[in-house]
């Protein structure tokens, strides 16, 4: 049997749109300045993303990185959403500014050995992300567009059972350190068939 392919993110967005009987979108770049809600369940299916993946996965999650730093500052690549040093270091280390931050003396130029071992979080794209952690973003910001958006408390309820499927599949998968595919194992993709609203999404 052939195996299927990664959801993408249009797949994902137009997921959401269908499920709240909107307009789907065949672009995500050119339609969205037309498709007010299309626009809103990019930034849902963003904010779940960044939520999710600040939490620290095996996924985005690198360990025992050895940084050498610069002026005495670690800098920080722009998608790094957490970093801390490993070991004992007389530092209290947080991220300020994109740059490993001392608390202790209050400097992000307190790091004066020559070398570090760092961990870092990093938030990455779509494409990037494994098939388990995209479809529990997108049951989780499905959720969150219909109540904050689209104001349908009835579908809401409807997909919990779901959020509920997929939170337990994606932590089985990160719990084994696997990378299965979770659209050939359940029914959280599960699809009713709802007539699309007027112009721009919504029903007149």
């Amino acid at each position: 049997m052939a195996s299927r392919a990664p959801l993408t993110e249009l797949e994902a967005i137009n997921s959401i749109l269908r499920r709240a009987q909107l307009f789907e979108v065949s672009n995500l770049t050119s339609d969205l300045a037309n498709s007010p809600a299309a626009t809103q369940a990019v930034e849902t299916l963003n904010d779940v993303s960044r939520v999710l993946q600040g939490q620290g996965w095996s996924f985005n999650t690198r360990t025992d990185e050895e940084v050498a730093p610069v002026g005495n500052e670690i800098s920080l690549a722009s998608n790094v959403l957490n970093a801390s040093l490993n070991g004992s270091y007389e530092i209290r280390d947080t991220v300020r500014d994109g740059k490993l931050y001392d608390l202790k003396s209050n400097s992000s130029t307190a790091f004066t050995s020559p070398q570090y071992s760092v961990t870092y979080v990093e938030f990455l794209d779509w494409t990037d992300l494994p098939d388990y952690a995209r479809n529990y973003i997108l049951v989780k910001a499905t959720r969150k567009f219909l109540m904050e958006f689209a104001r349908d408390s009835e579908m809401y309820q409807y997909l919990e059972p779901d959020e509920m499927q997929a939170h337990s599949y994606f932590t089985a998968q990160e719990t084994q350190g696997g990378d299965l595919n979770l659209l050939t194992n359940s029914s959280i993709v599960r699809n009713r068939t709802r007539a699309p609203r007027g112009n721009y999404g919504w029903r007149r």
